[in-house]
């Protein structure tokens, strides 16, 4: 029984390493390079954006509750 469990894990192992290298590169690595890297730039715009609209939302919000709560007191 633990020869079959140590044969998974040495199985396993393995094919977690074979998953993790990296493709060999391609004949127009350049090109592709400048895409990914103009993709990236575009998401983290999108991401920019998202995050200033959660930060418009939740700053009235908060203000309501502030004033709420020096009205309580």
């Amino acid at each position: 029984m633990r020869l079959i469990r140590f044969s998974l894990n040495v199985v396993l192992i393995i094919l977690l390493l074979v998953a993790l290298i990296p493709p060999p590169p391609t004949s127009g690595q350049g090109q592709d390079q400048t895409f990914r890297l103009m993709n990236i730039e575009r998401r983290l715009d999108q991401l920019q954006t998202r995050v200033d609209y959660v930060e418009r939302v939740q700053q009235p919000t908060s203000s309501n509750t502030q004033s709420s709560n020096m009205a309580t007191a």
